[in-house]
């Protein structure tokens, strides 16, 4: 009886000994998984775009205010607009990556389903007026990071135009 009882007690060590092995979940607040993944698109443009990069920093330094000033909509519409424009530092290039990182946030937070343009504009206009919010807040948030990352990166291409 007693050999019964140790093999039971064997394997109730070999299974909490899997148990303290296992590696725990990453539990990230919604807060740290915007930050991952604005970090993420900032490392990518500050390697590959020089110009776009200064005039991004430049563009998101003053985006949150906009939105806080004019509305959600009309500022995203005046993005969209300047898109086209020549006379942005990067060709407009800087507002459509903007709105292009802004919408693939929304989208990756299942607030909006598409992450074109005039498919985004649609879409919010459908929107709730609590769901107007949130997507408001959302945006604020991510462009708060934005804001944070693109200047810090930057810092040595603001400073030697200063």
């Amino acid at each position: 009886m007693s050999h019964k009882h140790n093999k039971n007690q064997n394997h109730s060590t070999a299974s909490q000994t899997s148990v303290v092995h296992k590696p725990k979940p990453v539990v990230q607040t919604l807060d740290q998984k915007r930050a991952e993944f604005i970090w993420k698109k900032m490392m990518q443009m500050q390697r590959n775009q020089g110009t776009l990069f200064d005039a991004y920093t430049k563009l998101s330094k003053g985006a949150g205010t906009l939105i806080m000033q004019n509305g959600l909509m009309p500022t995203l519409a005046f993005y969209g607009q300047k898109t086209k424009g020549s006379f942005s530092r990067a060709g407009g290039n800087e507002h459509a990556a903007l709105l292009e990182d802004i919408f693939a946030w929304l989208q990756q937070q299942g607030l909006i389903k598409n992450a074109e343009f005039s498919a985004v504009m649609s879409e919010i206009c459908q929107k709730s007026s609590p769901e107007y919010r949130q997507i408001t807040e959302e945006t604020l948030a991510v462009i708060r990071w934005i804001r944070h990352f693109a200047s810090a990166l930057n810092v040595g291409n603001t400073q030697a135009g200063a």
